[in-house]
Protein backbone atom coordinates (compact mmCIF):
# COMPACT_ATOMS: atom_id res chain seq x y z
CA UNK A 1 0.00 0.00 0.00
CA UNK A 2 0.92 3.59 -0.80
CA UNK A 3 -0.99 4.34 2.48
CA UNK A 4 0.52 6.81 4.62
CA UNK A 5 2.64 8.60 1.46
CA UNK A 6 -0.39 8.92 -0.64
CA UNK A 7 -2.48 10.42 1.75
CA UNK A 8 0.11 13.33 2.47
CA UNK A 9 0.79 13.84 -0.84
CA UNK A 10 -3.55 14.28 -0.92
CA UNK A 11 -3.46 16.55 2.20
CA UNK A 12 -0.85 19.08 0.67
CA UNK A 13 -2.91 18.50 -2.66
CA UNK A 14 -6.18 19.33 -1.46
CA UNK A 15 -4.32 22.64 0.53
CA UNK A 16 -3.08 24.01 -2.81
CA UNK A 17 -6.38 23.73 -4.66
CA UNK A 18 -8.28 25.28 -1.92
CA UNK A 19 -5.90 28.17 -1.92
CA UNK A 20 -6.15 28.30 -5.89
CA UNK A 21 -9.47 28.40 -5.31
CA UNK A 22 -9.91 31.04 -2.79
CA UNK A 23 -7.55 33.33 -5.28
CA UNK A 24 -9.45 32.76 -8.23
CA UNK A 25 -12.55 33.83 -6.68
CA UNK A 26 -11.07 36.14 -4.42
CA UNK A 27 -11.34 40.08 -3.40
CA UNK A 28 -7.61 40.10 -5.85
CA UNK A 29 -8.55 41.23 -9.06
CA UNK A 30 -6.64 39.41 -11.62
CA UNK A 31 -6.06 39.45 -15.08
CA UNK A 32 -7.49 37.44 -17.86
CA UNK A 33 -4.64 35.45 -18.79
CA UNK A 34 -3.44 35.42 -15.22
CA UNK A 35 -6.87 33.77 -14.05
CA UNK A 36 -7.06 31.40 -16.83
CA UNK A 37 -3.54 30.20 -15.91
CA UNK A 38 -4.48 29.32 -12.23
CA UNK A 39 -7.95 27.64 -13.32
CA UNK A 40 -5.65 25.59 -15.62
CA UNK A 41 -3.61 24.91 -12.63
CA UNK A 42 -6.54 24.09 -10.41
CA UNK A 43 -8.08 21.66 -13.10
CA UNK A 44 -4.71 20.20 -13.52
CA UNK A 45 -4.47 19.08 -9.59
CA UNK A 46 -8.01 18.16 -9.57
CA UNK A 47 -7.19 15.02 -11.79
CA UNK A 48 -3.92 14.62 -9.99
CA UNK A 49 -6.19 14.26 -6.64
CA UNK A 50 -7.88 11.29 -8.58
CA UNK A 51 -4.87 9.58 -9.56
CA UNK A 52 -3.84 9.94 -5.96
CA UNK A 53 -6.94 8.12 -4.68
CA UNK A 54 -5.79 4.94 -6.78
CA UNK A 55 -2.54 5.64 -5.99
CA UNK A 56 -3.35 4.64 -2.42
CA UNK A 57 -4.61 1.56 -3.41
CA UNK A 58 -1.77 0.07 -5.31
CA UNK A 59 1.00 -1.46 -4.36
CA UNK A 60 4.09 0.03 -2.61
CA UNK A 61 7.33 -0.18 -4.58
CA UNK A 62 10.41 2.13 -5.29
CA UNK A 63 8.44 4.04 -8.54
CA UNK A 64 5.82 4.85 -6.61
CA UNK A 65 7.92 6.29 -3.32
CA UNK A 66 9.65 8.32 -5.91
CA UNK A 67 6.28 9.43 -7.63
CA UNK A 68 4.78 10.66 -4.14
CA UNK A 69 8.18 12.32 -3.23
CA UNK A 70 7.92 14.03 -6.66
CA UNK A 71 4.54 15.12 -6.17
CA UNK A 72 5.23 16.01 -2.63
CA UNK A 73 7.50 18.39 -3.45
CA UNK A 74 5.65 20.14 -6.41
CA UNK A 75 2.89 20.93 -3.79
CA UNK A 76 5.70 22.97 -2.07
CA UNK A 77 6.64 24.53 -4.65
CA UNK A 78 3.12 26.00 -5.65
CA UNK A 79 2.48 26.50 -2.32
CA UNK A 80 5.18 28.97 -1.96
CA UNK A 81 4.58 30.50 -5.06
CA UNK A 82 0.99 31.72 -4.32
CA UNK A 83 2.07 32.35 -0.77
CA UNK A 84 4.78 34.78 -2.90
CA UNK A 85 1.62 36.38 -4.91
CA UNK A 86 -0.97 37.08 -2.02
CA UNK A 87 2.17 38.37 -0.17
CA UNK A 88 3.05 40.76 -3.11
CA UNK A 89 -0.59 41.38 -3.90
CA UNK A 90 -1.64 42.05 0.07
CA UNK A 91 1.55 45.03 0.15
CA UNK A 92 -0.27 46.51 -2.71
CA UNK A 93 1.96 46.11 -5.82
CA UNK A 94 -0.03 46.17 -8.91
CA UNK A 95 -0.72 42.66 -10.78
CA UNK A 96 1.06 44.27 -14.30
CA UNK A 97 4.13 45.09 -12.10
CA UNK A 98 4.25 41.70 -10.63
CA UNK A 99 3.93 40.14 -14.26
CA UNK A 100 6.88 42.19 -15.33
CA UNK A 101 9.67 40.75 -12.91
CA UNK A 102 11.33 39.03 -15.95
CA UNK A 103 10.53 36.26 -17.86
CA UNK A 104 12.30 33.95 -15.88
CA UNK A 105 10.32 34.86 -12.99
CA UNK A 106 7.12 35.62 -13.41
CA UNK A 107 3.91 34.49 -12.38
CA UNK A 108 2.74 33.32 -15.26
CA UNK A 109 5.93 31.62 -16.29
CA UNK A 110 6.52 29.71 -12.94
CA UNK A 111 2.73 28.41 -13.44
CA UNK A 112 3.53 27.39 -16.50
CA UNK A 113 6.90 25.48 -15.44
CA UNK A 114 4.84 23.90 -12.69
CA UNK A 115 2.07 22.88 -15.22
CA UNK A 116 4.86 20.82 -17.31
CA UNK A 117 6.18 19.88 -14.54
CA UNK A 118 2.68 18.35 -13.00
CA UNK A 119 2.34 16.75 -16.14
CA UNK A 120 6.06 15.20 -16.53
CA UNK A 121 4.71 13.54 -12.79
CA UNK A 122 1.33 12.38 -14.17
CA UNK A 123 3.29 10.67 -17.39
CA UNK A 124 5.38 9.08 -14.59
CA UNK A 125 2.59 7.85 -12.64
CA UNK A 126 1.23 5.86 -15.97
CA UNK A 127 4.66 5.31 -17.47
CA UNK A 128 5.80 2.97 -14.82
CA UNK A 129 2.90 1.33 -14.85
CA UNK A 130 1.59 2.45 -11.04
CA UNK A 131 -1.87 0.23 -11.65
CA UNK A 132 -4.63 1.74 -9.93
CA UNK A 133 -7.34 -0.07 -7.45
CA UNK A 134 -10.59 -0.07 -6.95
CA UNK A 135 -12.42 1.68 -4.17
CA UNK A 136 -15.41 0.06 -4.72
CA UNK A 137 -15.00 -1.48 -1.64
CA UNK A 138 -13.92 1.18 0.39
CA UNK A 139 -16.33 1.59 3.29
CA UNK A 140 -18.63 4.51 3.22
CA UNK A 141 -19.04 6.96 6.28
CA UNK A 142 -21.89 5.63 8.37
CA UNK A 143 -22.95 8.18 11.06
CA UNK A 144 -23.42 6.02 14.31
CA UNK A 145 -26.47 4.74 15.29
CA UNK A 146 -26.03 5.89 18.64
CA UNK A 147 -23.85 8.10 20.71
CA UNK A 148 -20.24 6.57 22.45
CA UNK A 149 -20.90 4.93 25.78
CA UNK A 150 -18.86 4.35 28.62
CA UNK A 151 -20.44 1.09 29.59
CA UNK A 152 -18.13 -1.20 28.08
CA UNK A 153 -18.86 -4.10 26.32
CA UNK A 154 -18.44 -7.30 28.60
CA UNK A 155 -15.14 -9.10 28.57
CA UNK A 156 -15.13 -12.37 27.12
CA UNK A 157 -13.36 -15.36 28.60
CA UNK A 158 -11.22 -13.82 31.33
CA UNK A 159 -13.28 -14.69 34.15
CA UNK A 160 -11.53 -17.49 34.77
CA UNK A 161 -7.83 -15.95 34.52
CA UNK A 162 -9.25 -13.68 37.07
CA UNK A 163 -9.98 -15.97 39.72
CA UNK A 164 -6.31 -17.58 39.56
CA UNK A 165 -5.43 -14.08 40.19
CA UNK A 166 -7.44 -13.86 42.92
CA UNK A 167 -6.58 -17.03 44.58
CA UNK A 168 -2.67 -16.41 44.32
CA UNK A 169 -3.51 -13.07 46.12
CA UNK A 170 -5.65 -14.08 49.00
CA UNK A 171 -2.97 -16.69 49.37
CA UNK A 172 -0.37 -13.99 50.16
CA UNK A 173 -1.91 -11.59 52.12
CA UNK A 174 0.14 -11.52 54.90
CA UNK A 175 3.38 -9.87 53.38
CA UNK A 176 3.69 -6.46 53.33
CA UNK A 177 4.65 -6.09 49.35
CA UNK A 178 2.74 -8.53 47.08
CA UNK A 179 3.61 -8.46 43.32
CA UNK A 180 2.35 -10.29 41.02
CA UNK A 181 2.96 -10.09 37.32
CA UNK A 182 1.22 -11.00 34.25
CA UNK A 183 3.36 -11.62 30.91
CA UNK A 184 2.37 -12.64 27.66
CA UNK A 185 2.42 -11.24 23.54
CA UNK A 186 0.94 -7.69 23.05
CA UNK A 187 -3.23 -7.43 22.47
CA UNK A 188 -3.31 -10.98 24.40
CA UNK A 189 -5.42 -9.29 27.09
CA UNK A 190 -3.08 -8.78 30.10
CA UNK A 191 -3.88 -4.47 30.63
CA UNK A 192 -7.95 -5.86 29.86
CA UNK A 193 -7.06 -8.60 32.45
CA UNK A 194 -5.63 -5.49 35.45
CA UNK A 195 -8.83 -3.36 34.49
CA UNK A 196 -11.13 -5.87 36.27
CA UNK A 197 -8.89 -6.89 39.13
CA UNK A 198 -8.49 -2.84 39.68
CA UNK A 199 -12.55 -2.12 38.97
CA UNK A 200 -13.28 -4.81 41.64
CA UNK A 201 -14.70 -2.65 44.38
CA UNK A 202 -15.40 -5.93 46.24
CA UNK A 203 -11.98 -7.07 46.37
CA UNK A 204 -10.30 -4.11 47.06
CA UNK A 205 -12.92 -2.15 48.37
CA UNK A 206 -10.61 -1.01 51.52
CA UNK A 207 -7.97 -0.15 48.97
CA UNK A 208 -6.60 3.32 47.30
CA UNK A 209 -6.14 2.49 43.98
CA UNK A 210 -3.01 3.83 41.50
CA UNK A 211 -3.29 3.20 37.59
CA UNK A 212 0.44 3.69 36.42
CA UNK A 213 1.74 3.62 32.50
CA UNK A 214 5.20 2.40 32.99
CA UNK A 215 6.39 2.11 28.53
CA UNK A 216 9.23 0.70 27.57
CA UNK A 217 11.19 3.56 28.63
CA UNK A 218 11.93 2.67 32.42
CA UNK A 219 11.80 5.77 34.73
CA UNK A 220 12.01 5.21 38.21
CA UNK A 221 11.03 9.23 39.07
CA UNK A 222 8.29 9.43 36.78
CA UNK A 223 6.51 6.29 38.55
CA UNK A 224 7.35 7.58 41.94
CA UNK A 225 5.83 10.93 40.45
CA UNK A 226 2.99 9.09 39.04
CA UNK A 227 2.37 7.37 42.18
CA UNK A 228 2.91 10.85 44.44
CA UNK A 229 0.26 12.65 42.19
CA UNK A 230 -2.32 10.00 42.41
CA UNK A 231 -1.93 9.57 46.14
CA UNK A 232 -1.99 13.25 47.24
CA UNK A 233 -3.71 14.84 44.85
CA UNK A 234 -1.36 17.01 43.75
CA UNK A 235 0.88 17.77 40.76
CA UNK A 236 4.75 15.68 41.79
CA UNK A 237 7.58 16.92 39.70
CA UNK A 238 10.56 15.48 42.30
CA UNK A 239 13.74 15.49 40.27
CA UNK A 240 15.82 13.27 43.14
CA UNK A 241 15.13 10.05 44.14
CA UNK A 242 15.22 10.91 47.55
CA UNK A 243 12.77 13.25 47.49
CA UNK A 244 10.50 11.00 45.97
CA UNK A 245 11.19 7.93 48.73
CA UNK A 246 10.58 10.52 51.51
CA UNK A 247 7.20 11.56 50.19
CA UNK A 248 6.31 8.23 49.39
CA UNK A 249 6.84 7.03 53.10
CA UNK A 250 4.06 9.66 54.63
CA UNK A 251 1.59 9.16 51.78
CA UNK A 252 1.82 4.90 52.05
CA UNK A 253 2.30 4.45 55.57
CA UNK A 254 -0.49 2.68 57.56
CA UNK A 255 -2.29 2.63 54.20
CA UNK A 256 -4.19 -0.08 51.81
CA UNK A 257 -2.76 0.23 48.44
CA UNK A 258 -3.27 -1.59 45.08
CA UNK A 259 -0.67 -0.16 42.33
CA UNK A 260 -1.28 -1.47 38.51
CA UNK A 261 2.25 -0.66 36.76
CA UNK A 262 1.07 -1.30 33.12
CA UNK A 263 3.37 -2.70 30.05
CA UNK A 264 6.18 -2.90 32.74
CA UNK A 265 9.98 -2.42 31.08
CA UNK A 266 13.55 -2.62 32.41
CA UNK A 267 16.90 -2.86 31.30
CA UNK A 268 18.42 -4.71 34.48
CA UNK A 269 17.69 -5.97 37.16
CA UNK A 270 18.87 -3.31 39.15
CA UNK A 271 16.19 -1.04 37.74
CA UNK A 272 13.31 -3.75 38.91
CA UNK A 273 15.13 -3.68 42.47
CA UNK A 274 15.44 -0.16 43.10
CA UNK A 275 10.99 0.04 42.18
CA UNK A 276 10.46 -2.83 44.71
CA UNK A 277 12.73 -0.72 47.15
CA UNK A 278 10.53 2.10 46.13
CA UNK A 279 7.23 0.42 47.38
CA UNK A 280 8.51 -0.61 50.17
CA UNK A 281 9.22 2.53 52.26
CA UNK A 282 5.73 2.99 53.55
CA UNK A 283 5.66 1.31 57.31
CA UNK A 284 2.48 -0.25 58.23
CA UNK A 285 2.08 -0.29 54.73
CA UNK A 286 -0.03 -3.54 52.93
CA UNK A 287 0.74 -3.01 49.02
CA UNK A 288 -0.37 -5.11 45.86
CA UNK A 289 1.31 -4.61 42.53
CA UNK A 290 0.07 -6.06 39.87
CA UNK A 291 2.19 -5.82 36.59
CA UNK A 292 1.09 -6.62 32.95
CA UNK A 293 4.49 -7.07 30.74
CA UNK A 294 5.16 -8.96 27.62
CA UNK A 295 8.76 -10.12 29.12
CA UNK A 296 8.69 -13.47 31.16
CA UNK A 297 11.93 -13.05 32.19
CA UNK A 298 10.76 -9.23 34.08
CA UNK A 299 7.92 -11.25 35.37
CA UNK A 300 9.39 -13.73 36.70
CA UNK A 301 12.14 -11.02 38.08
CA UNK A 302 9.92 -8.52 40.20
CA UNK A 303 7.06 -10.78 41.25
CA UNK A 304 7.66 -11.95 44.88
CA UNK A 305 4.71 -15.15 43.95
CA UNK A 306 4.62 -17.04 41.13
CA UNK A 307 4.33 -14.87 37.93
CA UNK A 308 0.92 -15.56 35.44
CA UNK A 309 1.06 -16.20 32.07
CA UNK A 310 -2.18 -15.06 30.39
CA UNK A 311 -3.54 -17.87 27.99
CA UNK A 312 -4.48 -17.57 24.85
CA UNK A 313 -8.44 -17.33 24.20
CA UNK A 314 -10.00 -20.34 21.85
CA UNK A 315 -11.31 -19.88 18.05
CA UNK A 316 -14.74 -20.04 19.55
CA UNK A 317 -14.31 -17.13 22.17
CA UNK A 318 -12.40 -14.98 19.44
CA UNK A 319 -15.91 -15.55 17.16
CA UNK A 320 -17.84 -14.30 20.25
CA UNK A 321 -15.88 -11.14 19.72
CA UNK A 322 -16.31 -10.31 16.45
CA UNK A 323 -19.78 -11.07 16.74
CA UNK A 324 -19.88 -8.16 19.25
CA UNK A 325 -17.69 -6.13 17.85
CA UNK A 326 -19.40 -6.29 13.93
CA UNK A 327 -23.43 -6.10 15.24
CA UNK A 328 -23.26 -9.62 13.64
CA UNK A 329 -26.64 -11.04 15.31
CA UNK A 330 -28.88 -7.76 14.07
CA UNK A 331 -27.50 -9.06 9.87
CA UNK A 332 -30.39 -10.24 7.78
CA UNK A 333 -27.14 -12.37 6.55
CA UNK A 334 -25.58 -13.79 9.23
CA UNK A 335 -26.30 -17.47 8.38
CA UNK A 336 -24.47 -17.28 5.09
CA UNK A 337 -21.76 -15.55 7.05
CA UNK A 338 -21.15 -17.26 9.45
CA UNK A 339 -18.59 -20.36 8.13
CA UNK A 340 -16.72 -16.80 7.13
CA UNK A 341 -16.87 -15.43 10.22
CA UNK A 342 -15.50 -18.23 12.41
CA UNK A 343 -12.67 -18.74 9.84
CA UNK A 344 -11.52 -15.27 10.40
CA UNK A 345 -11.64 -15.98 14.36
CA UNK A 346 -9.57 -18.64 13.52
CA UNK A 347 -7.09 -16.72 12.02
CA UNK A 348 -6.82 -14.26 14.98
CA UNK A 349 -4.94 -16.97 17.19
CA UNK A 350 -6.20 -16.34 20.10
CA UNK A 351 -5.02 -13.32 20.42
CA UNK A 352 -8.10 -10.76 22.03
CA UNK A 353 -6.74 -7.15 20.37
CA UNK A 354 -7.14 -9.19 16.53
CA UNK A 355 -10.68 -9.93 17.10
CA UNK A 356 -11.60 -6.87 18.45
CA UNK A 357 -9.91 -4.74 15.32
CA UNK A 358 -11.26 -6.84 12.70
CA UNK A 359 -14.88 -6.91 14.50
CA UNK A 360 -15.61 -3.32 13.53
CA UNK A 361 -14.67 -3.06 9.82
CA UNK A 362 -16.97 -6.25 9.46
CA UNK A 363 -19.82 -4.43 10.49
CA UNK A 364 -20.75 -2.42 7.12
CA UNK A 365 -19.22 -5.42 4.68
CA UNK A 366 -20.80 -7.45 2.32
CA UNK A 367 -20.55 -11.02 1.71
CA UNK A 368 -17.96 -10.60 -0.80
CA UNK A 369 -15.85 -8.37 1.48
CA UNK A 370 -15.85 -10.41 4.44
CA UNK A 371 -14.44 -13.32 1.77
CA UNK A 372 -11.93 -10.71 0.79
CA UNK A 373 -10.42 -10.54 4.75
CA UNK A 374 -10.96 -14.01 5.24
CA UNK A 375 -8.66 -14.97 1.69
CA UNK A 376 -6.55 -11.58 2.38
CA UNK A 377 -2.89 -12.55 1.70
CA UNK A 378 -2.04 -10.25 4.85
CA UNK A 379 -3.00 -13.62 6.94
CA UNK A 380 -0.23 -15.25 5.25
CA UNK A 381 2.70 -13.16 7.32
CA UNK A 382 1.20 -15.14 10.37
CA UNK A 383 1.70 -18.34 9.25
CA UNK A 384 5.38 -18.02 7.82
CA UNK A 385 6.87 -18.44 11.85
CA UNK A 386 7.07 -21.52 13.48
CA UNK A 387 7.28 -19.65 17.12
CA UNK A 388 3.80 -20.06 18.73
CA UNK A 389 4.55 -16.61 20.26
CA UNK A 390 5.82 -15.06 17.51
CA UNK A 391 2.83 -16.25 15.16
CA UNK A 392 0.49 -14.78 17.24
CA UNK A 393 2.39 -11.41 17.90
CA UNK A 394 1.84 -11.40 14.08
CA UNK A 395 -2.25 -12.07 13.96
CA UNK A 396 -2.70 -8.90 15.99
CA UNK A 397 -0.10 -6.63 13.08
CA UNK A 398 -2.41 -8.65 10.57
CA UNK A 399 -5.68 -7.68 12.03
CA UNK A 400 -4.83 -4.19 12.53
CA UNK A 401 -3.30 -3.66 9.24
CA UNK A 402 -6.56 -5.26 7.50
CA UNK A 403 -8.39 -3.08 9.97
CA UNK A 404 -6.19 -0.34 8.21
CA UNK A 405 -6.40 -1.30 4.78
CA UNK A 406 -10.25 -1.29 4.72
CA UNK A 407 -10.29 1.90 6.98
CA UNK A 408 -12.08 4.68 5.14
CA UNK A 409 -9.86 7.14 2.95
CA UNK A 410 -10.76 10.19 5.53
CA UNK A 411 -10.07 8.29 8.82
CA UNK A 412 -6.64 7.33 7.42
CA UNK A 413 -5.26 10.76 7.20
CA UNK A 414 -6.52 11.18 10.48
CA UNK A 415 -5.16 8.13 12.39
CA UNK A 416 -1.91 8.70 10.33
CA UNK A 417 -1.14 11.82 12.19
CA UNK A 418 -0.97 10.35 15.65
CA UNK A 419 2.49 8.82 13.93
CA UNK A 420 4.03 12.12 14.79
CA UNK A 421 4.07 10.76 18.86
CA UNK A 422 5.77 8.76 20.82
CA UNK A 423 3.96 5.43 22.33
CA UNK A 424 1.71 5.80 25.51
CA UNK A 425 0.79 10.00 24.40
CA UNK A 426 -1.91 11.37 26.03
CA UNK A 427 -3.44 14.25 24.10
CA UNK A 428 -7.15 15.93 25.08
CA UNK A 429 -9.79 15.06 22.74
CA UNK A 430 -10.47 18.52 21.93
CA UNK A 431 -6.51 19.53 21.16
CA UNK A 432 -6.58 16.56 18.77
CA UNK A 433 -9.80 17.60 16.90
CA UNK A 434 -8.41 21.49 16.79
CA UNK A 435 -4.74 20.08 15.41
CA UNK A 436 -6.99 18.10 12.51
CA UNK A 437 -9.04 20.63 11.80
CA UNK A 438 -6.00 23.16 11.39
CA UNK A 439 -4.24 20.93 8.77
CA UNK A 440 -6.93 20.71 6.89
CA UNK A 441 -7.84 17.19 7.43
CA UNK A 442 -11.04 17.92 8.59
CA UNK A 443 -13.80 20.36 6.64
CA UNK A 444 -17.26 21.13 7.23
CA UNK A 445 -19.91 19.56 5.16
CA UNK A 446 -22.88 20.46 4.17
CA UNK A 447 -24.91 17.84 7.12
CA UNK A 448 -21.51 18.38 9.89
CA UNK A 449 -19.58 20.91 11.03
CA UNK A 450 -15.82 20.32 11.31
CA UNK A 451 -15.65 19.96 14.96
CA UNK A 452 -18.87 17.41 14.64
CA UNK A 453 -16.85 14.69 12.28
CA UNK A 454 -13.90 14.87 14.17
CA UNK A 455 -16.35 13.60 17.39
CA UNK A 456 -16.95 11.11 14.60
CA UNK A 457 -13.41 10.14 13.19
CA UNK A 458 -12.51 10.09 17.02
CA UNK A 459 -15.78 7.63 18.35
CA UNK A 460 -14.83 5.24 14.78
CA UNK A 461 -10.92 4.98 15.72
CA UNK A 462 -11.79 4.29 19.30
CA UNK A 463 -14.43 1.84 18.69
CA UNK A 464 -11.38 0.25 15.98
CA UNK A 465 -8.95 -0.22 18.68
CA UNK A 466 -6.75 2.17 17.46
CA UNK A 467 -7.70 4.51 20.07
CA UNK A 468 -7.95 4.81 23.88
CA UNK A 469 -9.41 6.15 26.01
CA UNK A 470 -7.66 8.06 29.53
CA UNK A 471 -10.50 7.46 31.87
CA UNK A 472 -11.41 4.28 31.82
CA UNK A 473 -11.15 3.57 35.67
CA UNK A 474 -13.39 3.91 38.98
Amino acid sequence: MAGIGAMIAAALLKEVVQQIGSLVGGQIKLQQSLDKDLKEMKMTLESIEALLKDAEHANTNNSMRLWLSRLRDAMYGIADMIDDFEAEATRKFSIKKLCKMGPKFTLANKMKMMREELQGITHQYREFMLVPGTNADELKFIQMRETYSTIEDSIIGRAEEENKIWVSLSENTVQDLVVLAMHGIGGLGKTTLAKMIYNNNTKFEEYVRVWIYVSETFDLNKIGNSLISQLSQNESTYTETQMIHRSLAQLLANKKILIVLDDLWAEDDSQLDSLVAMLKVGKGSKVVVIATTRNEEIARKISTIPSHELASLTDEMCWTIIKQKSGFESRDDKEQLKDIGEAIAAKCGGVALAAQSIGPILETMTYNQWKKVKDSDIWKESSSSSDPKDKAATRVLASLKLSYTFMPRYLKLCFAYWAIFPKGYKICKGDLIHQWISLSFIGATPTFTAWELGEMYITQLLKLSFLQHLKVFV
